[in-house]
């Protein structure tokens, strides 16, 4: 039990030179002073005391005298709170027993502020009515800052030759696969208009400190074949009568050829544009298209090349297919596909040899990849591999081959070198436009070389337009497979005996049967690792 003069020495109230001091002692045996006895004996006194001051010492509890207040408070007091991100500042008036009349302004207030600070998005109308009101000893937010309004994002109104207009305040997605969807176009139609992105509102604390604004950015899309930009680069048009296509940030206007079947009534083929085949293409023909080639039946010993996409509905069956971008099909047998970034094929690999500038995948839980070889630039992930039967050699390989390499090499000499003359070029143009803005016509010479000046600058724009899509593409495949260390396999389902993983130089001959595994290189050794752990940082790439 504590003595009640133990009790009396929990606080102690003490006036002198005219100040108002108070001792707190630390709590003892979980007893503290108790603070409304500390107000009475305060207002007792007639101490003019600030109750933020009192709960100071109160909390500290120091068991030394800390000055409380001055012994009698003739002017007004004022706390002023900031947050530490300064977002807003909150206003206490504390006034003195007698106030006197009018003691207190809008600009008192406002200098009272400045002195903590508070320079900015002060709100003169809530001063004004924290005196009108006597809103007196409880704090009032009294400035605001502004919030910074980060800026929109670009987005593309696509207009395809038509009055009615699709406003997307989004990046453009188009299911450029879906050809019910092809629209046709003349030549001069607008395709694009293009919305440029906002900068944003930048805003402030109260301390005056500046907040920027994120700026939108900007919805890519580029020209490709008989499109331009306008003058002022706003919109894309149409440079040909065609069909608008679609892919990987590129509008274009190319020809579409339909076909039953390619047959002995069709015959070898090359086309510039897409061809779209409702059949089969059928042994011993060539299909070579610029843009794409898109079979809804099965492809046999023929031959298919492009710039751009292959997709077969069914099976492809004994053919040669070369495409810049992917091949997709439902399975493959007795073929040699290459591919410059992904194939992606939904039942079986057998007899074949596949490469591919990214990612092979098999989809089908079941699948399953046996004789031949399956080269994937980053990713090779197939249920099965091998069998486990004793047949063809089977090889699984990831790691970009030195052709891809060398591509690349090229392309930059080639980027190089188109930059090159086209400056050059674009130099002699100026000064020919300039001579004729001022005589009004040229000599017929000049007149004809500034004709074949502005075709070369359009040629060269247009080449360096595809070699920088060509040149971002293989830069992607290039950065991927040195993130994932020479690229990496995956065997959802089982690896049999016989079958060869190779990454980069790298050899790992499978002796005895493996499930679910992820092969990787480390160190300068082929390992194995758990397949759902793997797959899950990795899923977003299939």
């Amino acid at each position: 039990m504590i003595a009640q003069e133990e009790l009396e020495s929990l606080y102690e109230i003490k006036v002198e030179g005219g100040k108002v001091y108070l001792r707190i002692a630390p709590a003892l045996d979980e007893i503290k002073a108790d603070l409304d006895e500390i107000q009475e004996e305060l207002h007792d006194i007639d101490a003019d005391y600030l109750p933020e001051r009192l709960l100071e010492i109160y909390e500290h509890a120091s068991d030394t005298f800390e000055l409380l207040c001055d012994e009698e408070i003739t002017d007004y007091q004022f706390t002023i709170e900031i947050p530490p991100t300064a977002g807003g500042a909150h206003l206490s008036i504390h006034p003195p027993y007698n106030a006197p009349e009018d003691a207190l302004t809008v600009d008192r207030l406002e200098a009272e502020l400045s002195k903590a600070g508070v320079i900015q998005g002060i709100m003169r109308d809530v001063l004004q009515k924290m005196i009108d009101e006597h809103i007196e000893n409880e704090p009032v937010l009294v400035a605001r800052g502004r919030k910074p309004v980060d800026g929109k994002e670009g987005y593309l109104q696509l207009v395809y030759g038509s009055e009615k207009q699709s406003n997307q305040e989004e990046p453009l997605q188009v299911n450029h696969r879906d050809m019910n969807f092809l629209t046709n176009v003349k030549a001069g139609d607008v395709l694009v208009n293009i919305i440029p992105p906002t900068k944003g509102k930048n805003g402030y604390n109260v301390k005056g400190v500046p907040l920027p604004a994120r700026p939108g950015r900007k919805c890519l899309i580029f020209p490709g074949r008989h499109t331009a930009f306008n003058a002022d680069r706003t919109q894309i048009v149409a440079a040909k009568a065609g069909f608008v296509v679609l892919f990987n940030h590129k509008i274009s206007i190319e020809n579409i050829l339909r076909l039953n079947n390619i047959d002995s009534s069709v015959g070898n083929l090359n086309f510039d544009g897409i061809v779209y085949v409702d059949g089969n293409v059928e042994d011993g023909y060539t299909v070579n298209a610029t843009n794409r080639i898109e079979v809804t039946g099965s492809v046999g010993k023929a031959i298919l090349m492009t710039d751009g996409e292959v997709k077969v509905g069914q099976g492809i069956l004994g053919a040669t297919i070369k495409a810049k971008q992917s091949v997709r099909a439902s399975f493959v047998s007795d073929s040699q596909i290459e591919a410059g970034r992904n194939v992606v094929v939904k039942e079986y690999i057998i007899n074949s040899n596949v490469s591919a500038g990214k990612i092979i995948h098999v989809t089908d839980p079941e699948g399953f990849f046996h004789g031949g070889v399956c080269h994937g630039g980053n990713f090779v992930n197939i249920s099965n591999v091998g069998s486990n039967k004793i047949g063809d050699e089977t090889v699984v390989e990831v790691g970009l081959d030195p052709d891809t390499r060398l591509h690349f090499k090229n392309l930059e000499s080639e980027l190089r070198q188109n930059f090159y003359n086209f400056q050059k070029t674009k130099k002699n143009l100026l000064v020919l436009q300039s001579a004729r803005e001022k005589r009004g016509i040229l000599p017929s010479e000049h007149e004809k070389a500034f004709g074949e000046m502005v075709e070369t600058v359009q040629k060269l724009r247009d080449d360096a337009i595809k070699d920088i899509n060509e040149w971002r593409r293989t830069v992607d495949i290039i950065k991927t497979e040195h993130a994932k260390d020479g690229g990496i396999v995956f065997i959802p389902g089982n690896i049999y005996p016989g079958a060869t993983v190779k990454i980069r130089r790298m050899h790992h001959h499978v002796d005895m049967p493996v499930a679910r595994a992820v092969f990787t290189s480390m160190k300068g050794r082929i390992q194995m690792q758990d397949y759902d752990e793997a797959i899950r940082f990795y899923r977003r790439f299939f």
